[in-house]
This record gives C-alpha cells, sequence and structure tokens, in this order.
C-alpha cells in the first residue's frame, strides 16, 4: 500500500513540473524579450528577421536603414505578432509612407525617428490598440498628413514635437479616448485643419505654444470645444479667443 502511495505521490508531482514548463513555455513565446535587429542594406529585414527567427516577435528595436519593403514587412507582422516598435535608430526616414500601418491590429507602442519630416496620410489609420506614440528627442517632423491617426481608440495622450507646424483635416478624427494634446512645445504651428479632433469626446485639454494663434478651422463637427480647456502662452489668451476657430473653445487660460 506504501509503494501504490509513492508511486502516487511521484506521478502528481511529475504532473505539476510538466504543466509548469509548460507555462514557461508558452510565456516564452507570448512574451519574449524585445529585440534588436540591425538593417544594414535597405529591403533585407525579412530574410534577418527569417534567419532569427523573429517572425513573430512581439518587439522590436530597428537600426540602420529601412525602405517601403522593410516597412510592408513590419505591416504584416502587425497583423500576427508585432505590439511595439522602436525606430530611434533608423536614419534614413523622412517621411513615413500612405497606410504605413493602417488597421495594424496588434499596435500598441511606435517611437518614430528624429529624421521623420512628414507622417502621411492615413499612416496610422485604424490603428485601434495604438496607445502610446512617441517622437525621439530632437524630432524634425513638420506635417500630420490627413487621417494620418483616424480612429486609434486607444490612443490617451499625445506629445507633439516642437518643430511641428501643419496638421491636416481628421488626423486624429475618432480618436475617442484621447484625453490630453500637448503642442506647448510647439512655437512655429501655421495651420490645423477642420475636423483634426472630431469625434474625440474625451479631449479635456489642449496646449499650444505658438505666440500668434495659427489658421484654425475648429468648426461645428469639433465638439470638444464645448469643453476642452485650451492653454495657450499667457500673452496670448485674448488673441486666441478673438481669433477664428480658437474663440470656439469656452475656456481658454495661460500654459502653466
Amino acid at each position: 500500500t506504501m509503494k501504490k502511495f509513492l508511486l502516487l505521490a511521484w506521478a502528481v508531482i511529475a504532473v505539476f513540473s510538466l504543466n509548469s514548463c509548460s507555462k514557461d513555455d508558452d510565456g516564452k513565446k507570448d512574451d519574449p524579450s524585445p529585440e534588436t535587429l540591425h538593417v544594414a542594406q535597405g529591403g533585407t529585414l525579412k530574410e534577418l528577421l527569417l534567419q532569427q527567427n523573429l517572425s513573430e516577435a512581439t518587439s522590436l528595436t530597428i537600426t540602420g536603414v529601412l525602405n517601403k519593403n522593410d516597412f510592408n514587412t513590419l505591416h504584416e507582422m502587425t497583423f500576427r505578432s508585432l505590439k511595439t516598435i522602436d525606430l530611434k535608430g533608423v536614419k534614413n526616414i523622412t517621411n513615413l509612407f500612405e497606410d504605413c500601418f493602417a488597421n495594424a491590429t496588434k499596435l500598441q507602442n511606435i517611437t518614430l525617428p528624429s529624421t521623420l519630416v512628414t507622417i502621411e496620410a492615413g499612416a496610422f489609420a485604424g490603428c485601434e490598440a495604438l496607445a502610446n506614440v512617441t517622437f525621439e528627442q530632437g524630432s524634425q517632423l513638420k506635417t500630420i498628413k490627413s487621417s494620418a491617426f483616424i480612429d486609434c481608440f486607444s490612443l490617451t495622450s499625445i506629445e507633439m514635437p516642437a518643430s511641428l507646424e501643419i496638421i491636416e483635416i481628421d488626423a486624429f478624427n475618432g480618436c475617442e479616448a484621447l484625453e490630453l494634446v500637448n503642442m506647448s512645445a510647439c512655437t512655429q504651428v501655421k495651420k490645423i485643419e477642420e475636423c483634426v479632433f472630431s469625434n474625440c469626446s474625451n479631449l479635456r485639454l489642449f496646449e499650444i505654444g505658438t505666440i500668434t494663434p495659427p489658421e484654425a478651422r475648429f468648426g461645428r463637427y469639433d465638439d470638444c470645444t464645448n469643453w476642452a480647456i485650451l492653454k495657450v502662452p499667457a500673452e496670448s489668451v485674448e488673441a486666441y479667443k478673438k481669433a477664428d476657430g480658437w474663440g470656439l473653445f469656452s475656456n481658454i487660460s495661460a500654459l502653466d
């Protein structure tokens, strides 16, 4: 009887051990450590991913150079597994292609390089899981084109680089979780087109650092002007209250 008991006990321990190992293995597959890849030649990312068994990675840091084919590869990965992309080490990018990451279902976090000048139309359109967009320090970004971030339902805040000049129509339309737009460092904004922040029902704070109110086409579809606080340079409060578009904000005060 004792022998049977000991055999049963060992069997139970073995089962638990196997389950534990299985869970550890699964955990490693579901949440691997962030991986860094250096791409010395544009167009070779896909081959490198295969060589290093990273085609199902959830987090990638890329350095080197990328071309449009490489971005297509990254886009494909965001439908399978890729959640976080860090492109700070890529220095040949001036434009993010039109629809570059459109409808990427897995993408949650992206860091964009300082060399980026333009985010083309629809670049992140429909990225419903995208929660964090980070611009590298020293960013040269000037233009965010139409519908670039439309329907990014998980984006709660965004801090624009100081270099920003133009935001085109519908750029953040439908970002229903967006609470904070921080443009306090942006001193040279020239134009914000219509419906940029339409259907942003949770927007509570909009900060801008441009002293002379830039052209703004806030209108009847930008209902966030009814409840969001607009903060501007202290010497410009009255100018913003009188400016077309900006004057629709019911609460305008000085930046902290």
